[in-house]
């Protein structure tokens, strides 16, 4: 097992991304915001309507979009959603979602439940309030 436990491997995952954020310091407040709210989105509202509210947020617009690229980036690594290949990842991930059965779409909201209790974590220890 080189990469580890799944566990493991969200952990790491999370991590960069939210390092990578804390890089961008007129987002990293909106992006710790973001993320706290995310997976309460997900449950009431579904996956692919709380990928496409973050995506046309006009307001923070910058940090939601990098928490739908996180996201989706990690379903894409998971080989939940199909390689956007050169495409927009929002606009890949959708078209791939939208064409899930029901189970394995499910399964994609669970693990993208997952992966943002992961990126609240790192981003609450590493974001000043």
């Amino acid at each position: 097992m080189p990469d580890g436990t799944l566990e493991q491997q969200r952990a790491r995952f999370a991590w960069e991304k939210v390092q990578g954020i804390i890089q961008k310091s007129e987002q990293r407040e909106a992006f710790k915001r973001l993320a706290k709210g995310a997976p309460v989105l997900i449950m009431n509202n579904g996956l692919m309507q709380t990928l496409a509210f973050y995506q046309s947020r006009s307001v923070n617009a910058e940090a939601a979009q990098e928490l739908v690229k996180a996201i989706l980036g990690w379903l894409e690594k998971q080989q939940m959603i199909s390689p956007a290949g050169g495409k927009d990842i929002f606009q890949a991930g959708m078209q791939s979602l939208q064409s899930q059965p029901a189970i394995r779409y499910l399964r994609a909201t669970e693990e993208a439940i997952a992966i943002l209790r992961w990126i609240r974590q790192f981003a609450d220890a590493v974001i000043p309030d």
